[in-house]
């Protein structure tokens, strides 16, 4: 599983990309992939050493998507 777990409105993408890459190139495994079933969520975000919540004026605004029961 992933190193990190990044969180952010999917609108948000186009910002959260260089920041991902940037940790990739860092030698870091990152899900960012916002698009996946809410079981893959469950599991990156149960198993993930870290988690980096981008908050930003979309983040805050959206409806809870998934409710995750860890």
């Amino acid at each position: 599983m992933a190193d990190i777990f990044m969180s952010y409105a999917r609108s948000d993408k186009a910002r959260v990309e260089p920041i991902a890459k940037a940790l990739q190139g860092r030698g870091f495994d990152v899900f960012w992939d916002m698009e996946a079933t809410p079981d893959a969520l469950a599991g990156a975000i149960a198993h993930a050493k870290a988690v980096i919540a981008v908050w930003s004026q979309a983040s805050v605004a959206a409806p809870v998507a998934h409710e995750i029961n860890t």
